[in-house]
């Protein structure tokens, strides 16, 4: 298993783009603590549930969809990731993680699991055996 923690490249960057990664139940409160908030302030901010096979898994919201789609257009659209659907897509699915800010993570110190274990650069294989090992760990 590959231990490197970051990686710049474009296609790293784009899996920010498309979709954000993860998180284990653990990792909420020292997020939270990063941008000084609670835990309850930084799940309503910042955070979506995606449910898996009846558990509830968080990741970071999308960023808010900037163009001129109403908001009604912007939610019916799919957002399929590997393992789940959002419950609720009120944000664009090609928008990017919130926390995906001029070309890096700006809570890299702190950011999801799945982000700090999947790599764009290394193909999809790894990302099915992650999300399966987060869901287990929500349960």
């Amino acid at each position: 298993m590959n231990d490197k923690q970051s990686c710049q490249c474009e296609k790293c960057r784009e899996c920010c783009t498309r979709d954000p990664g993860w998180f284990l139940p653990e990792e909420i409160k020292p997020a939270a603590d990063f941008l000084k908030l609670s835990e309850e302030d930084f799940r309503k901010q910042y955070c979506t549930e995606h449910q898996v096979e009846g558990t509830i898994v968080l990741a970071p919201k999308r960023k808010p969809l900037v163009s001129r789609l109403s908001a009604r257009a912007s939610c019916a659209q799919s957002s399929w990731s590997v393992l789940t659907k959002p419950i609720a897509a009120a944000h664009s699915p090609h928008s990017g993680c919130i926390f995906f800010r001029e070309n890096k993570c700006s809570i890299h110190p702190v950011k999801p699991y799945e982000c700090r274990k999947v790599f764009g650069c290394e193909g999809p294989r790894r990302h099915t055996r992650i999300r399966e090992l987060i869901v287990r760990r929500w349960s």
